[in-house]
């Protein structure tokens, strides 16, 4: 017998934690950025309506923040999609798949009671104008709406047809963890192995035709979607919770100072001699006195 009550303070604990890395929260960070990056790419493409090419903004800065924003969201993205199991690492994948572990345990009466919930909700909601327990009627409420989630989990259409017995079903749980696994979410797998998390020699990408990996926002866009209503089913089903929204709130305006120039005419100077400075360094770098170091190393 499973302690089922632990399993779900850990499931949650995984996904709406305060943690900075639970699910929850690298969801909120990936949908940050990701409309941080609507904002710019959007300003941008109504400057280049108004003027062209030439109004446009610095195309060094415009590469590096498009070229960023593929990488981060592609990292992100399979940060939640991580399927291995290791002790150490949060992700959407391994929560559900230490959900379908202990499947068998996720019984109508089991789930109830590690919730903390009565499975006759109809005496509590009864009594409630008797006793007047405000605490005592809002479990009951929860327990109703949890009977009619368990309901759909299980393929019970009728009130009647409820077992302390009903079990979520196996193949509904394998449903939910391929639906991680569409093309979109895999074309981005593969992207990430063959040019972001590795560096993949030509022979090994020759399998697949280059222009085959080129991710689009929407395809970014729409793993956004499937990890969120992924996240909302486990939350809503499995835990009794809810997660209201994935959009991000700040309490600044989020175009503030967006209309201000990335530098002003008079740091122009300033700013090339950084990049001259900095170009210096790389070509010293390709000078270098390795014997000197080595020397040194061994007198050491």
């Amino acid at each position: 017998m499973c302690c089922l009550r632990s399993k779900i303070q850990i499931w949650e604990e995984w996904l709406l934690g305060d943690d900075e890395n639970s699910i929850r929260n690298q969801i909120l960070g990936m949908i940050w950025n990701a409309t941080v990056f609507e904002i710019v790419k959007t300003a941008h493409n109504q400057t280049f309506k108004r003027g062209g090419e030439s109004a446009l903004p610095n195309w060094a800065v415009s590469d590096l923040i498009l070229y960023n924003y593929f990488e981060t969201q592609i990292s992100a993205i399979m940060r939640l999609l991580d399927d291995r199991n290791k002790p150490d690492i949060i992700s959407l994948k391994r929560l559900i798949k230490d959900i379908k572990k202990i499947q068998r345990c996720l019984t109508r009466k089991n789930l109830l009671d590690a919730l903390g919930l009565p499975y006759d909700y109809e005496a509590g909601l009864a009594a409630y104008h008797t006793h007047n327990d405000h605490n005592e009627f809002d479990r009951c409420c929860r327990a109703e709406s949890m009977h009619k989630r368990i309901d759909r989990l299980v393929g019970v259409s009728a009130i009647k047809s409820r077992k302390p017995t009903d079990l979520i079903r196996k193949s509904l749980l394998e449903w939910i963890y391929k639906w991680l696994e569409t093309a979109e979410l895999n074309d981005i797998r593969e992207y990430r192995h063959k040019f972001v998390a590795h560096a993949a020699s030509p022979e090994s990408r020759k399998w697949k035709d280059t222009n085959d990996f080129q991710i689009s926002l929407g395809k970014i866009s729409h793993a956004h979607k499937i990890i969120c209503q992924t996240a909302v089913f486990l939350a809503e089903n499995i835990l009794g919770k809810s997660i209201m929204q994935f959009f991000p709130n700040s309490g600044r305006d989020m175009l503030e100072n967006l209309d201000k120039p990335l530098a002003a005419q008079e740091d122009i100077s300033t700013l090339r001699d950084q990049w001259n400075a900095y170009k210096q360094d790389t070509e010293e770098w390709t000078n270098w006195d390795w014997e000197k170091d080595y020397n040194k190393l061994m007198v050491n």
